[in-house]
């Protein structure tokens, strides 16, 4: 009979009153990471990441989504904030160059691009579709019960599998 050590908690170098409730731990995928200052250099303590923040996470994590389709959401999401950001980089008081000069195109010229973007990415879609993927992907609400007979969940996965065949994400292994 081979006797196994028992493997260490991953929360045991934490102060128990800086770990999650239990009730955290039971709701949220939680681990603890190493943190350092700006990412480099030596270990400064240990910090705690949620890795289900959004819906999509979540369904991931659960593996109720691929990869490539969170990949898709992910996409899908970003493409969606890149066409409704209204505040352009403020310019530098010390900044002489005239407005609008310059080879860098405008922020007008940039959300005009952005929406063209996300026209094409939509393009394939129902309204209703569109309206399921902003809602769960971009305002990141509820999904709901995760099965196929249910519509709102169906048409999340047959949405974003949609776009991930427009824009040749790669298969899962």
């Amino acid at each position: 009979m081979v006797r196994r050590h028992p493997q260490p908690s991953p929360w045991a170098g934490i102060d128990p009153q800086s770990r999650p409730t239990p009730e955290r731990m039971q709701h949220d995928r939680l681990v603890p990471t190493d943190f350092k200052e700006n990412g480099v250099g030596r270990v400064t303590g240990r910090v705690t990441i949620n890795r289900t923040v959004t819906p999509i996470d979540r369904a991931f994590e659960d593996g109720a989504l691929p990869r490539r389709l969170r990949d898709a959401a992910l996409h899908y999401e970003e493409r969606v904030r890149r066409a409704t950001e209204h505040n352009a980089t403020p310019r530098d008081s010390l900044d002489m160059t005239p407005r609008g000069g310059g080879d860098a195109p405008s922020l007008q010229e940039r959300l005009i691009a952005a929406k063209q973007e996300l026209r094409r990415l939509e393009m394939n879609l129902s309204p209703y579709e569109i309206s399921v993927l902003r809602h769960i992907v971009v305002d990141h609400e509820p999904t709901g019960q995760r099965e196929m007979n249910r519509l709102r969940w169906r048409t999340l996965v047959l949405s974003l599998l949609s776009l991930a065949n427009y824009l040749q994400l790669p298969a899962d292994e």
